[in-house]
């Protein structure tokens, strides 16, 4: 019988909102979008190089992982660490339904429950003003 894999999780939480997505980017960050309590989207890009990963208790056979997870999490044998986003920028008036990535050419598109479309270049550029940053 094969021997079952060896997992480490590491379990990231914000009082901030609901998590909607997660995907990999590049140059080992990820990016989160997640809805606010009072309305409106975040889109965060965290490294994930430094995150805290844990060794895992064996999951049992014919439960879902992310089930298992979460009751680790519950009963305190898991710790929930905060997200400490590098760059992140808040959308107020925005119903976020999906994110795309397109880690080529550092773009991310977030399609709107209204039928819209937003483009972000992710990317930042070393001639222009810290201000002009879109994921600031």
């Amino acid at each position: 019988m094969a021997e079952p894999p060896a997992w480490e999780v590491c379990t990231l939480g914000d009082s901030e909102g609901q998590l909607l997505s997660a995907q990999f980017y590049k140059n080992e960050q990820i990016a989160l979008m997640y809805a606010c309590k009072g309305g409106g989207n975040v889109l965060a890009l965290a490294s994930h190089a430094n995150f805290p990963f844990a060794a895992m208790p064996a999951v049992p056979q014919g439960t879902a992982l992310l089930d298992w997870t979460a009751g680790l999490v519950r009963s305190g044998e898991l710790s929930l660490h905060p997200l400490l986003a590098e760059r992140s920028r808040q959308f107020a008036g925005m119903d976020a339904a999906m994110l795309a990535l397109s880690q080529n050419r550092g773009m991310a598109s977030i399609a709107t429950r209204n039928r819209r479309v937003l483009l972000l270049d992710l990317e930042e550029d070393g001639n222009e003003d810290d201000n002009d940053d879109p994921m600031e």
